[in-house]
């Protein structure tokens, strides 16, 4: 009994910090995820350059990096922004998230 609970009680542990993640994405996977999300961005110049920036999660109970535009116009010397695309990848709560910016 004591194993059931102590189960019962992780799980909902988990979904619960999953599901406040989830809120903010388009698509959502709780075990596995492996999806390229649309972002944003005005179109106006063309994609010649392209830059990326990663952050990872573990858990949901920690997070490290910079996956920011900024960071992936940055690390790709792109001045001008075209379009931004997220791609998500989430293995049991081990959680990846690159972002790549387009411009010139």
């Amino acid at each position: 009994m004591k194993k059931l609970l102590s189960l019962a009680v992780i799980s909902l542990m988990f979904t619960a910090i999953s599901s406040t993640s989830a809120q903010a994405e388009s698509v959502y996977g709780a075990i596995y995820k492996n999806a390229q999300q649309p972002g944003g961005g005005s179109g106006s110049v063309a994609p010649y350059k392209q830059g990326e920036a990663v952050c990872r999660s573990f858990f949901g109970i920690v997070a490290l990096g910079d996956c920011s535009i900024n960071k992936a116009m940055e690390n790709g010397k792109v001045k001008s922004l075209s379009h931004y695309d997220e791609h998500v990848r989430n293995i049991l709560g081990y959680k990846t998230v690159k972002v790549v910016a387009y411009g010139q």
